[in-house]
């Protein structure tokens, strides 16, 4: 039996209205001289999710920076944006593939994450 999947931390609220679904490029395509192109099916390919992300504080920057660093290079359960359920993912780059933008409003700094989750189409 295996381990549970680690989860998303529910702290970083997804923005339900700022997420792309995409497919991750599922073809080689190799040039040749006179200008045409192969193209040629490499396996079924990934699914994608662009997600906008929201903390309210710099320590939960900070909770969420430790949770990154240790799971999102690896596969973990994160909620379904369509609907019921968890999606199998990970974060495509790992930690480094998330960035963080502060925003402040009320006198109080607030972040925004953007990632790229990919995960079986």
């Amino acid at each position: 039996m295996s381990a549970p999947l680690p989860l998303w931390p529910f702290e970083a609220r997804i923005d339900a209205e700022a997420f792309e679904i995409g497919r991750a490029e599922d073809v080689l395509r190799t040039p040749f001289e006179d200008g045409t192109v192969r193209q040629a099916r490499r396996g079924r390919g990934l699914r994608t999710w662009d997600i906008l992300a929201h903390l309210d504080s710099d320590a939960a920057l900070e909770r969420f920076s430790g949770w990154a660093d240790a799971h999102a290079h690896r596969w973990f359960a994160f909620p379904d944006p369509l609907g019921p359920g968890s999606l199998r993912v990970r974060v495509r780059g790992g930690a480094g593939g998330i960035t963080a933008r502060a925003r402040v409003a009320g006198g109080q700094r607030r972040w925004e994450l953007r990632l790229t989750l990919e995960g079986p189409a």
